[in-house]
């Protein structure tokens, strides 16, 4: 099958069954109420990354067994595995709203057996031990970012895309089924964006932002460990919600807060609550401001072959946006209840 043949199938596949979900949601009680903390006003239906998982497992599988069942077994045997383990725990909280404590024991256990998988040699970092420990604690964090930053239509699946075209269009592939991968993934993403795009009629719920975050995290973690420098471009792209979950979670631990509560501290959550910001306004800046990344990481990065330059220009033009929005809507005007 070529690449264009799978797009499209993840993105009709998706777009269709995200409809039907959205039509049977709350007979299923995959409804999200607005809270004091929410950015919404309405019920929502929730629980929509459940849909675009599914489709992408079974593109995945079934590409396996008709084209790559010879090789490529990594993916389908180590990371299907863990990454469907998430969705699964993100999909439970959906509906049972497990504790936090419960989640980070198994989303660490989950990071750890995909790393473990991975065979760390003895030369990355400083031992095996360390090498293992750091890697687990950044998918885990990468999952949890994603996490975060899934308060407001269209938001996090349009960050995913946006790191997952740098991997497509700029890097070396690490095998072809998992370039097939990534390309299904950004398919059933562009099906889901049709009904989460402002004024969204769905939200991804956990389901959909703990894989997107593990799925990242696990990228960005194959290749450093292959040694690939040139992964500072996909950092660079990512850079905005690393920048927001980073800062906003140091600042609200200085500020002695229940940082791992809901809360209305995040950057682009101040300019929805105290900016008075639209979903539609705040989305086109999210764009605009990670094409800038995108087209930057290229220039730096792929075309003057200057990763390390690249990687300071997309973290200091994520630290800009940052400051800037704290301008506009400081965190000291929400509530430390918030």
């Amino acid at each position: 099958m070529e690449p264009s043949g799978v797009f499209l199938l993840g993105l009709g596949a998706t777009g269709a069954l995200t409809y039907a979900f959205i039509q049977n949601a709350a007979l299923w009680s995959m409804m999200d109420t607005p809270n004091e903390r929410s950015l919404h006003v309405i019920p929502t239906p929730r629980g929509g990354g459940l849909v675009f998982v599914t489709v992408w497992a079974l593109i995945v599988t079934t590409l396996y067994f008709l084209y790559f069942s010879e090789n490529q077994k990594q993916l389908i045997y180590f990371f299907l595995p863990s990454s469907l383990g998430v969705a699964l725990l993100g999909a439970a909280d959906d509906r049972f709203q497990l504790s936090a404590g419960f989640r980070l024991l198994i989303q660490t256990a989950l990071a750890a057996g995909f790393v473990f998988s991975m065979s760390l040699n003895s030369s990355m970092y400083f031992s095996v031990f360390l090498g293992f420990v750091l890697f687990t604690l950044g998918i885990v964090w990468s999952l949890n970012s994603f996490n975060f930053m899934d308060g407001t239509d269209g938001l996090a699946a349009s960050q995913a895309i946006f790191v997952l075209l740098y991997e497509v269009f700029f890097m070396e592939p690490i095998g072809r089924l998992e370039s097939f991968s990534h390309i299904a993934l950004v398919g059933v993403l562009f099906g889901f964006l049709r009904w989460n795009t402002p004024p969204a009629r769905i939200f991804m719920g956990d389901v959909g932002s703990a894989f997107l975050g593990f799925y990242l995290g696990c990228l960005i973690f194959q290749r450093l460990y292959q040694g690939d420098v040139f992964v500072c471009g996909l950092l660079g792209c990512y850079s905005l919600f690393m920048v927001d979950t980073t800062l906003t979670l140091l600042r609200r631990i200085l500020r002695g807060e229940s940082w791992y509560k809901a809360h209305r501290s995040h950057a682009y959550q101040r300019l929805v609550h105290i900016a008075n910001w639209s979903h539609k306004k705040l989305l086109l800046a999210f764009v605009l401001a990670n094409t800038c990344l995108f087209l930057g990481s290229a220039f730096f990065v792929d075309w003057m072959r200057q990763p390390w330059l690249g990687l300071g220009f997309s973290f200091g033009f994520a630290l800009l946006v940052y400051f800037l929005i704290e301008r506009i809507a400081p965190m000291n005007a929400v509530s430390r209840n918030s």
